[in-house]
């Protein structure tokens, strides 16, 4: 059993879009000297107590036209210094006389990336109003025309199960990241999702789903990033671009994995596997495999794969392509070796780099595995999974073809004294946390409940800046999404 680390925490980083300051002249000033400013003054000391302990708070002071309602909020991945310093500063900023702008209003908000306050003389807190709300246009870049409809749509299902997601949090914190594919690109569409925690779910279900029902229409349709911050409750999303620090007491209580990809990449797909499984499955019923049978109906198989439409990033390749991406499968090409048979590292025409696992004939068990890795493919994609690019069937050979993971295995550098030198604690920490987060996929957020019963340092590979991606799902075994236990007859793993 995998058991994960709790991440430190890195620096925050610096607000992307300035922050935003909100004054209601309706409500009037109060005097230097007055009351109602040493009433706000005690409630900021309150406040930013109570938000060093849980990320927000919300609270009054004073009595009669002297009393002051107060919410403050930090972004759930910072820290408690973080947040009461920020909030200090701030509330230091608003009280000023000497303030720039809303210099000794009664009503103000002040807003950024990384935290929110509003104080007023008028009772906003027993109403749980969002007002005044900032729509911050966090990255004004558009997705193609012809890709809006489906990336608005994907931003619609991600931002309403963020609501959900963070409602049903004690702290009020979720975030999430849904893959977003298209013929031309695939990229990650990051999301957060906050409200004050002294609100019941329902009231932070419902102010979350007023600001995912309008943010697209507020930021802009097929824009790549945006946000609305308000008094009671934010969200955000961003694409590309991780905007959030993953951490242990938001991160993994409130964190919302989505993998949602488009009707037309998951079409092509479902059909290309389709056909790969079926005829897998058909050789299986037919009883024990025959060396020397040869497939009857392969090239119809063939003809019909290359019909479907080749803009999908998984294909069914010809043994040839194979054979001249690895030098006809040369020694001298092989990457590693496990029961199933070989790997080879290959190089297509146009450069790409990919890993060729080639199963071993008249392996029975084999086969399984290679039937098991296809009927999978299609409901696991996450960016800690390695990617199955496509698969090739030749008489007798079965073969996988996956990006290549430039760094090898964790094995490769934690079993050798010097290459483990460069492993620091930062990267051991990424490469701990990038496996939860393929596991919590696998165990909890997949469409389908997947154990990977074999997971250990060589099914752990590297990319160029030591990502880990968990590999090899020959072993893998199916649950309900509600089962809870099980027993199996078969021993499995290494």
């Amino acid at each position: 059993m995998f058991v994960a680390l709790v991440v430190l925490l890195l620096s925050l980083p610096a607000p992307s879009a300035g922050d935003r300051l909100f004054c209601a002249d309706a409500n009037g000033k109060y005097s230097p000297n007055s009351t109602y400013r040493a009433s706000l003054r005690s409630l900021a000391d309150e406040l930013t107590a109570g938000a060093m302990k849980s990320h927000s708070a919300t609270g009054t002071a004073g009595t009669g036209s002297d009393k002051v309602y107060g919410a403050v909020l930090c972004r759930g991945d910072s820290t408690g210094a973080d947040c009461s310093g920020r909030l200090r500063e701030a509330f230091g900023r608003t009280i000023s006389a000497k303030a720039a702008a809303c210099a000794l209003h009664k009503d103000v908000a002040l807003y950024s990336e990384l935290y929110q306050l509003r104080f007023s003389d008028e009772d906003f807190l027993s109403t749980f109003r969002n007002a005044p709300e900032w729509v911050d246009g966090t990255n004004l870049n558009l997705v193609p025309a012809t890709d809006a409809g489906q990336f608005d749509e994907l931003v619609a299902k991600l931002t309403r199960s963020l609501a959900e997601a963070a409602a049903a949090q004690p702290d009020r914190y979720a975030t999430a990241d849904a893959l977003w594919s298209s013929p031309e690109s695939q990229r990650t569409v990051y999301g957060l999702a906050q409200c004050t925690r002294d609100m019941p779910p329902e009231r932070c279900r419902a102010c979350l789903d007023g600001i995912a029902a309008e943010i697209r229409r507020r930021v802009g349709s097929s824009r790549m990033g945006g946000a609305i911050h308000g008094a009671r409750c934010t969200l955000r999303y961003e694409t590309g671009t991780q905007f959030f620090t993953e951490t242990a007491t938001g991160q993994r209580k409130g964190h919302a994995l989505l993998i949602i990809a488009t009707v037309y990449s998951l079409s092509v797909v479902c059909t290309r596997l389709l056909f790969c499984v079926l005829y897998i499955i058909k050789r299986e019923k037919r009883g024990k495999i025959n060396s020397t049978e040869q497939p009857k109906n392969i090239d119809e198989i063939l003809r019909l794969w290359k019909m479907e439409d080749t803009g999908s990033e998984f294909s069914l390749y010809d043994f040839s392509q194979i054979a001249d991406a690895t030098d006809n499968f040369s020694p001298g090409k092989i990457l590693g070796q496990g029961g199933f048979g070989p790997v080879y590292k290959g190089i297509f025409p146009d450069g790409q780099e990919v890993a060729i696992k080639k199963l071993a004939a008249r392996s029975s068990q084999g086969l399984v595995e290679f039937k098991n890795e296809i009927q999978l493919v299609a409901k696991l994609q996450h960016r800690h999974l390695v990617r199955l690019l496509g698969c090739c069937i030749h008489d007798e050979e079965k073969i996988l073809i996956y990006e290549y993971m430039s760094n090898k295995s964790l094995d490769y550098f934690i079993f050798d004294p010097n290459r483990r030198t460069s492993l620091n604690w930062m990267i051991r920490l990424k490469i701990i946390e990038g496996i939860a987060q393929g596991l919590l996929y696998l165990h909890e957020h997949s469409r389908l409940r997947i154990i990977h019963r074999d997971l250990k340092a060589s099914n752990i590979l590297l990319d160029s800046e030591l990502n880990p991606k968990i590999s090899d799902f020959g072993m893998a075994r199916i649950f309900p999404s509600d089962a809870t236990q099980t027993k199996t007859s078969r021993l499995v793993g290494t």
